[in-house]
């Protein structure tokens, strides 16, 4: 009877945890759990990444990151309409394990083969009915390339397991057709803001050592193509370490609504008494740049007002002509009694009118000044 009743019970709980797999498959529980692993490592802290891939207090240690990439792996295979927003969970936690950068999950992600379960994910073709989700988890895919490459530029090790899995030409390829698509029909943001991410990783890999491969590619873009994504990829350098590493990154659209004016004031009046003095007055100062912004793109809302805020010279003869041409008639309509120079001088109704409604262009050109 004991022996029936110890066999059983493995039976039972085997039988428990399946019902409760079902539940946490029906219910998203694993989906939470994947988010909240992500938010645990939230600020990039360090400690919980390292946590999460090896528990030194545990006798029991379970490695969270090839557990997370082997679920990212099983989802790659079955992507569709219901997994997609797993998929793109997944990745995101990964993409949080790595960024900082923390080089140990850095390493383990690329010793499991990630660059593998990108590259499926970046060349496949899945049955997806919202293309806005399969451009998000594309785009999601490539940060998490470029978090692998958090402070690795100059290492060898992980940008050539990268350049020798990812099909950098297909990428390129996908980005021609994100132009065209692009000057075909409607502006599909998402599908444009992918294409920029494989642009920004292209440059980064050209500007690694690991191999010329990627730097090739780039080269072989199409001038339309070439220009269309570096016209609005920014660079900046950051000191990690010893080491100047270069972030790239896209331009947001609203910033070509700052006219050279505002770049040129804010170059002349920062203070530059010191290095920390310039920082700091330069984000104080910020905040009138982002008003600038926001005021001449409201402007370029209006086809009507747009024409005028790309057009400042047009704007200043404009104004210039104006004045002119109301102190002209000034002085040609303002008349006196004939013989009684002590008379006020006039003007006549019809040029009153005139130059009453000159003077209101005038002042609204030099407003929009």
């Amino acid at each position: 009877m004991e022996e029936r009743l110890y066999f059983k019970r493995p039976l039972s709980i085997v039988r428990e945890s399946y019902e409760v797999s079902e539940r946490i498959q029906k219910n998203g529980f694993a989906f939470e759990l994947m988010r909240l692993l992500q938010l645990t490592c939230e600020g990039h802290y360090n400690d919980m990444q390292n946590y999460i891939r090896y528990q030194n207090i545990s006798t029991r240690n379970k490695n969270l990151v090839r557990v997370s990439l082997k679920l990212a792996q099983t989802l790659v295979k079955m992507i569709d309409d219901r997994s997609i927003e797993f998929a793109i969970q997944c990745i995101d936690s990964l993409t949080e394990f790595v960024q900082g950068p923390c080089r140990e999950n850095q390493l383990e992600l690329v010793g499991a083969n990630v660059c593998s379960v990108i590259n499926d994910i970046l060349v496949g073709n899945f049955p997806i009915t919202d293309e806005s989700l399969l451009n998000e988890l594309q785009r999601k895919s490539v940060t998490l390339l470029i978090a692998l490459m958090e402070g690795n530029t100059e290492d060898p090790v992980i940008p050539g397991r990268m350049v020798a899995t990812i099909n950098f030409e297909e990428l390129a390829n996908k980005m021609n057709k994100i132009v065209e698509s692009f000057h075909a029909a409607a502006n599909d943001n998402s599908s444009v803001e992918t294409g920029f991410m494989y642009f920004i990783l292209l440059t980064m890999m050209s500007s690694s050592a690991a191999s010329e491969k990627p730097l090739r590619v780039l080269r072989g873009l199409p001038y339309e193509i070439f220009h269309f994504f570096n016209d609005d990829v920014g660079r900046i350098e950051i000191l990690r370490g010893e080491k100047i590493e270069r972030i790239f990154f896209r331009i947001p659209e609203v910033c070509h609504s700052l006219t050279d004016e505002a770049k040129d004031d804010l170059q002349e009046v920062v203070n530059r008494e010191s290095g920390q003095s310039c920082i700091d007055d330069f984000f104080d100062r910020s905040q009138e740049v982002v008003f600038e912004i926001e005021y001449q793109e409201a402007y370029h809302r209006s086809r009507f007002l747009s024409a005028f805020v790309g057009n400042k010279n047009v704007w200043r003869f404009t104004t210039l002509v104006v004045a002119l041409a109301i102190n002209i008639l000034l002085i040609l309509c303002y008349k006196t009694s004939s013989g009684d120079f002590n008379a006020f001088p006039s003007v006549e109704l019809e040029w009153r009118v005139v130059i009453f409604t000159l003077a209101c262009v005038h002042a609204f050109l030099a407003a929009m000044r």
